[in-house]
């Protein structure tokens, strides 16, 4: 008995290491991308930046950019994966403009967001380029699926970013934006 107790002890132990880690390392991937912020865009959610969305919740993203140009959308999520969610398999032109007000995934695309396990802090970055550039290196994208995959870790890839952003020449116009918000289930009355 004593030693059940002392591994679920231990057990609790690692869980919560883990997410402390997690949590942690979305602070630091969050501190990198803060250096990628530019005014020029807006970048929002249905709930507002900062806000905690639950389980089954949906998420839509609103974007507004001062002038035309070609956006990418990462996301960096609570289970250590990143993806582009734009442009992506359904939406691969990226131009858009300025001045408009753009909803992914809006009313003509055909997915929804769905909020989901695992819970934590989740990082939209957001970036729009007067002309069209990658932002990451080719090698790093896996496009087998509807949102390319970035196949390496937060920081790693938030550091490719900012790189990719840093690359762009002097009097070139771009902007970028950044929007967290926490994914947790909300603990349902009566289920103790």
């Amino acid at each position: 008995m004593a030693t059940r107790r002392s591994f679920t002890v231990l057990l609790m132990v690692v869980a919560l290491a883990v997410t402390s880690l997690l949590a942690s390392g979305n602070q630091n991937t969050r501190g990198i991308l803060i250096e990628g912020i530019k005014t020029g865009l807006d970048l929002s959610i249905n709930k507002g930046c900062g806000a905690t969305y639950e389980h089954g919740e949906y998420l839509d993203i609103t974007v507004k950019s001062q002038r035309d140009g070609y956006l990418t959308i990462f996301d960096f999520m609570p289970n250590g994966k990143v993806q582009i969610v734009f442009p992506n398999l359904y939406h691969m032109n990226n131009f858009i403009r300025g001045k408009e007000v753009y909803r992914i995934p809006g009313d003509i695309l055909p997915f929804r967001f769905l909020i989901a396990p695992p819970d934590g802090e989740e990082i939209l970055f957001a970036v729009v380029t007067e002309d069209d550039r990658k932002l990451v290196p080719e090698d790093y994208q896996d496009f087998s699926d509807v949102f390319p995959q970035l196949p390496k870790d937060h920081q790693k890839i938030a550091t490719e970013v900012i790189r990719g952003i840093e690359v762009i020449p002097a009097g070139t116009w771009w902007a970028g934006a950044l929007c967290h918000f926490n994914v947790g289930e909300t603990e349902v009355a009566g289920n103790g």
